[in-house]
């Protein structure tokens, strides 16, 4: 083979290109058949001889071979290989096939990239790699390349050693240990008896809570990996039963003070309770002499336990004997029953108490103190008294009175009505013509008729008293007319009440307003001046009383009046006024005493007029009419307000329109025209004179400044004392400041119009050169100085 692999290196002079061809297919197809992969380049002339792959055990020696255990051969070059890529991909499973792919060797001038793909099969478990080498003849040892491969063992798992006992009720916790080089199990799955509990899972714990007999059995585990499934040797899993074990219990009385519990269901017994202490012992019998729980552990011989418990109940104990009566001797109740507690034992009433047969009950018909023996099962007794208290005798000297005297009128229309008796415990029911309010033994009426009271003593006996009482509510009759209607004519009228009734009467006169003054008095009439509703309550000496109204009628709304003026001020233009009222009411009187609805009036001053309407009022009203002085003034505007720098444009002054004529006065001369627009070309103050048609003038002023050229007079830097800062002062002519210097430092303040001004930076804290620039406004250039500042602490 190598011998046709060292033919194949080039071919000679003079042989033929399908030569070469056919022997590259015969060379492919031997290495197809065993095993080997072969990629070629049919038109590559600058491909390495040979390269050469092996496989190595560790990584750490994947370098220096020159063994090969697969190559391949290109056509003759002495050129130089480059591998350029290395890729592992493929199984790891201990036993099985590895596959290294995509590694890509590039000869030195080769165009197009050889791949080459390999495999090895049957690998052992462990770090592993694949060696790469490239050579020609030419060059004894080429570029190499390493591919690290892990190979993962088959799995191993064991569980369940010394076959685990517990007991019912117990948990119990089976783990399984599964190994394997590089391939942990993913699942295991346990089985019992050969059926699986539950469903795969990936903890190696198989949990058992609350056991039960029934869970013994064989139990396996198949812990499963990437690679392979493997099971482990079966176990026996054994849960031992727990015994059965009961508590007998008792009481105790004072007959048998001492009781003992007897346990059952185990071979060892440990007692506990109302203090007992000790250790297990085969004895199933303890004696107790307190009442509580207890409580017995049982051990059967498998060494389970179980536990149970009794109450032992005590009738030692001092009765809590009572004897309670279920009232008192009373009218309603001549007997009482008598209890005795508590119920169930023996009872045995002392004298006067008549005890129902064997019962805990007894009744007495007299007030006095009673007792009872009660025992009970165990021997035990005890004595317990009750007071009976209570008489038969009824309440003495009952009467009910009424408070004030007993009759009711329209200024009384409520009496109290009270009860009085001997005895104690009293209450009382009282009974009339009208709902009752009970304030304790008086009730408040306002009916007449026969009203009575029961009065009731502690003892229920009762005694009857009763009182009459009578009413007087007639009301008095009363009407309400005027003399005569209100107007401005009439202005006032009286008020007559006319009333009949019992005693003498009071009369209230009232309107909307409230009470009339002098209300309430015996006076019937009153006088009035104001239409509206009134009205007179008349009282009568029983207190009852009766309304009635009168609507008065009347008409005394002044009319309405106003001037209105065609204006208010006679000026040069407006040399009068028309005046015109305007009211409802239907005479006028100007004062003047012109009854016309308007006059004209051509000289200032105050006028007014009086209107009368049909109800005989009367309103008045005045207006004030003006002069205006003889000259006027009128508003004059300019295009801007003052001159720029190097302006050659004319500035245009604008008067008020509206008049015939217009002069401007100032500098450069006197202008006159019809407009009322001038143009001007300097600075200072214009004046616009105007005349209007009707001989009165009118004048306004404006005036335009001068452009003024920004100046710098001085500029100084004064350092702080004891600070490493200080200040420059600018003293110039502008409205805009500005100085700039080392660091960013920027200042700068704007003033609202041009002028001369002390301009104080702070904060110079750098050495160097500062620029202070001055402007003044539009179209005059800015002008700057250059400051040194030396001696500050700082350095730029």
């Amino acid at each position: 083979m190598k011998n046709i692999y060292t033919y194949l290196r080039a071919p000679k002079s003079g042989q033929a290109c399908h030569s070469i061809r056919l022997i590259w297919l015969i060379l492919l197809s031997i290495l197809a058949t065993s095993g080997q992969t072969l990629l070629a380049q049919s038109n590559n002339v600058n491909a390495p001889e040979v390269l050469y792959i092996r496989t190595v055990n560790s990584i750490s020696v994947c370098s220096g071979s020159t063994s090969p255990s697969a190559y391949a051969l290109w056509s003759n070059s002495p050129s130089a290989l480059t591998i350029t890529q290395t890729i592992y991909e493929g199984s790891d499973c201990s036993g099985q096939s590895i596959s290294v792919t995509s590694f890509t060797a590039t000869p030195q001038g080769l165009v197009t990239p050889i791949t080459r793909d390999i495999s090895f099969a049957g690998v052992s478990p462990g770090a592993k790699s694949v060696y790469i080498a490239a050579k020609s003849a030419d060059i004894t040892s080429g570029p190499t390349g390493c591919i690290p491969v892990t190979v993962a063992g088959l799995l191993s798992v064991s569980a369940g050693s010394n076959n685990p006992v517990a007991c019912e009720g117990s948990g119990v916790s089976l783990s399984a240990v599964a190994t394997a080089y590089q391939d942990a199990p993913q699942t295991y799955q346990w089985y019992k008896d050969g059926t699986p509990v539950g469903t795969a899972q990936t903890s190696p714990v198989l949990s058992l809570t609350d056991t039960k007999p029934t869970d013994s059995g064989s139990y396996i585990v198949m812990a499963t990996s990437n690679c392979n499934s493997v099971t482990s040797a079966a176990f026996e899993l054994t849960i031992n039963p727990k015994p059965d074990v009961t508590l007998t219990s008792a009481t105790l009385t004072c007959a048998r003070p001492v009781a003992s519990l007897t346990a059952s269901g185990g071979n060892r017994y440990l007692f506990s309770g109302e203090s007992l202490s000790g250790n297990f012992s085969e004895t199933p019998i303890v004696s107790v002499s307190a009442a509580g729980t207890y409580t017995v552990t049982a051990q059967s011989t498998n060494g389970c336990t179980a536990t149970a418990s009794t109450t032992v109940k005590s009738t030692t104990a001092i009765i809590p004997a009572s004897l309670t009566a279920s009232g008192v001797i009373s009218c309603t109740s001549t007997s009482v029953t008598l209890t005795a507690y508590p119920a169930g034992l023996t009872y045995t009433f002392g004298s006067g108490a008549n005890q129902t047969g064997t019962s805990n009950g007894a009744t007495v018909n007299a007030a006095g103190i009673y007792s009872v023996t009660v025992t009970d099962a165990g021997g035990c007794s005890a004595v317990a008294e009750a007071t009976v208290t209570g008489s038969t005798t009824a309440p003495a000297s009952a009467v009910l009175q009424a408070s004030p005297a007993g009759e009711l009128t329209c200024s009384r229309q409520s009496l109290t009505l009270t009860a009085q008796a001997t005895g104690t415990g009293l209450t009382y029911r009282f009974d009339g013509p009208t709902p009752i309010t009970l304030r304790d033994n008086t009730i408040i009426v306002d009916q007449p008729g026969t009203y009575s009271v029961i009065v009731t003593g502690g003892n229920s006996c009762t005694a009857i008293a009763s009182t009459t009482v009578t009413s007087n509510t007639l009301a008095p009759t009363v009407s309400l007319a005027a003399s005569n209607s209100l107007n401005c004519t009439t202005p006032a009228t009286t008020l007559s009440a006319t009333a009949t009734g019992s005693g003498a009467l009071t009369y209230s006169f009232s309107n909307n307003n409230g009470l009339l003054s002098g209300s309430p008095s015996s006076a019937s009439t009153v006088s009035i001046n104001q239409p509206g509703t009134y009205s007179v309550i008349v009282t009568d000496a029983n207190g009852c009383s009766n309304v009635a109204t009168s609507q008065i009628s009347g008409d005394k709304v002044l009319p309405t009046v106003t001037i209105n003026a065609s204006t208010s001020t006679l000026s040069c233009v407006n040399l009068s006024s028309v005046l015109t009222v305007n009211t409802s009411g239907t005479q006028i009187r100007w004062s003047d005493n012109s009854p016309a609805t308007s006059i004209t009036v051509a000289v200032s001053g105050t006028y007014g007029v009086s209107v009368t309407g049909l109800n005989g009022c009367t309103a008045s009203t005045s207006i004030l009419i003006g002069q205006a002085t003889s000259t006027t003034t009128i508003s004059v505007s300019a295009s801007q307000t003052s001159f720029q720098c190097s302006q050659t444009s004319a500035i245009i002054l604008t008067a008020a329109a509206g008049n015939s004529s217009y002069t401007l006065t100032g500098p450069g001369g006197l202008q006159t025209n019809t407009t009322g627009i001038f143009s001007v070309s300097s600075a200072g103050t214009y004046t616009i004179n105007s005349m209007p048609g009707s001989g009165c003038t009118g004048t306004g002023s404006i005036s335009l400044a001068e452009a003024v050229p920004p100046t710098i007079g001085s500029s100084v830097y004064i350092p702080s004392a004891g600070r490493c800062q200080g200040s420059i002062i600018v003293t110039g002519n502008g409205s805009t400041f500005t100085i700039t210097g080392p660091g960013g430092y920027v200042y700068s303040t704007v003033y609202r119009q041009a002028d001369t001004y002390r301009f104080t930076t702070p904060d110079i804290v750098l050495p160097g050169s500062y620029t202070v620039t001055v402007s003044s406004g539009p179209g005059c250039p800015p002008v700057t100085y250059r400051q040194t500042v030396t001696d500050t602490c700082r350095q730029q």
